[in-house]
Protein backbone atom coordinates (compact mmCIF):
# COMPACT_ATOMS: atom_id res chain seq x y z
CA UNK A 1 0.00 0.00 0.00
CA UNK A 2 1.18 3.77 -1.11
CA UNK A 3 1.55 6.05 1.59
CA UNK A 4 0.05 9.37 1.55
CA UNK A 5 3.00 11.00 0.34
CA UNK A 6 3.93 8.58 -2.82
CA UNK A 7 0.21 9.02 -3.59
CA UNK A 8 1.11 13.08 -3.34
CA UNK A 9 3.95 12.58 -5.43
CA UNK A 10 0.99 10.36 -7.91
CA UNK A 11 -1.54 13.02 -8.27
CA UNK A 12 1.37 15.79 -9.03
CA UNK A 13 1.64 13.89 -12.43
CA UNK A 14 -2.09 14.52 -12.72
CA UNK A 15 -3.05 17.04 -14.91
CA UNK A 16 -5.68 19.29 -12.99
CA UNK A 17 -7.83 19.15 -16.08
CA UNK A 18 -7.77 15.54 -15.65
CA UNK A 19 -8.17 15.46 -11.65
CA UNK A 20 -11.04 17.56 -12.02
CA UNK A 21 -12.79 15.32 -14.55
CA UNK A 22 -12.39 12.09 -12.30
CA UNK A 23 -14.09 14.15 -9.51
CA UNK A 24 -16.78 15.22 -11.54
CA UNK A 25 -17.17 11.15 -12.77
CA UNK A 26 -17.22 10.25 -9.14
CA UNK A 27 -19.98 12.62 -8.76
CA UNK A 28 -18.71 16.05 -7.43
CA UNK A 29 -19.61 19.06 -9.07
CA UNK A 30 -16.11 20.50 -10.09
CA UNK A 31 -16.80 22.97 -13.35
CA UNK A 32 -15.57 25.77 -11.32
CA UNK A 33 -12.50 25.58 -8.79
CA UNK A 34 -11.34 28.43 -6.77
CA UNK A 35 -7.02 28.92 -7.04
CA UNK A 36 -5.43 31.00 -4.59
CA UNK A 37 -4.79 33.71 -7.79
CA UNK A 38 -8.09 34.45 -7.99
CA UNK A 39 -7.85 35.51 -3.88
CA UNK A 40 -4.82 37.53 -5.31
CA UNK A 41 -1.65 36.32 -6.80
CA UNK A 42 0.73 38.42 -4.86
CA UNK A 43 -0.40 37.14 -1.65
CA UNK A 44 1.22 34.09 0.50
CA UNK A 45 0.00 30.83 -0.98
CA UNK A 46 -0.82 29.92 2.65
CA UNK A 47 -3.02 33.42 3.06
CA UNK A 48 -4.72 32.99 -0.14
CA UNK A 49 -5.50 29.61 1.03
CA UNK A 50 -7.24 30.80 4.82
CA UNK A 51 -9.73 33.44 2.34
CA UNK A 52 -10.85 30.72 0.59
CA UNK A 53 -11.56 28.61 3.23
CA UNK A 54 -13.06 30.96 5.14
CA UNK A 55 -15.18 32.56 2.07
CA UNK A 56 -16.09 28.87 0.63
CA UNK A 57 -17.18 27.65 4.37
CA UNK A 58 -18.95 30.47 5.85
CA UNK A 59 -22.37 30.51 6.97
CA UNK A 60 -23.53 32.86 4.36
CA UNK A 61 -22.07 30.97 1.24
CA UNK A 62 -23.43 27.57 2.36
CA UNK A 63 -27.05 29.32 2.85
CA UNK A 64 -27.04 30.97 -0.24
CA UNK A 65 -25.62 27.82 -2.68
CA UNK A 66 -27.85 25.25 -0.33
CA UNK A 67 -31.18 27.82 -1.36
CA UNK A 68 -29.68 27.67 -4.87
CA UNK A 69 -29.42 24.32 -5.25
CA UNK A 70 -33.24 23.63 -3.90
CA UNK A 71 -34.90 26.48 -6.30
CA UNK A 72 -32.95 24.75 -9.14
CA UNK A 73 -34.14 21.73 -8.33
CA UNK A 74 -37.70 22.48 -7.63
CA UNK A 75 -37.56 24.32 -11.60
CA UNK A 76 -35.58 21.64 -13.23
CA UNK A 77 -38.76 18.87 -12.03
CA UNK A 78 -41.24 21.05 -12.04
CA UNK A 79 -43.50 19.67 -14.75
CA UNK A 80 -44.50 22.51 -16.00
CA UNK A 81 -41.14 23.83 -17.16
CA UNK A 82 -39.72 20.13 -18.35
CA UNK A 83 -42.84 18.38 -18.78
CA UNK A 84 -41.22 14.54 -20.12
CA UNK A 85 -37.95 15.29 -17.13
CA UNK A 86 -35.42 14.46 -20.36
CA UNK A 87 -31.98 15.12 -18.55
CA UNK A 88 -31.36 16.57 -21.89
CA UNK A 89 -33.85 19.31 -21.85
CA UNK A 90 -31.63 20.26 -19.11
CA UNK A 91 -28.89 20.72 -21.81
CA UNK A 92 -29.97 23.63 -23.23
CA UNK A 93 -31.21 25.06 -20.14
CA UNK A 94 -28.14 24.98 -18.24
CA UNK A 95 -25.93 25.85 -21.23
CA UNK A 96 -23.49 22.65 -21.53
CA UNK A 97 -22.34 20.96 -24.44
CA UNK A 98 -22.87 18.10 -23.65
CA UNK A 99 -24.68 15.94 -20.50
CA UNK A 100 -21.72 14.66 -18.01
Amino acid sequence: MKTKAQKRELLKQVSTEDLQSELTNRGYYAERLWHTDDVDPNMPHVMAMVVLEEACTNGNTIFQIKNSIASFQALFFNPKVFPKKDPKDLKCFVGYDELK
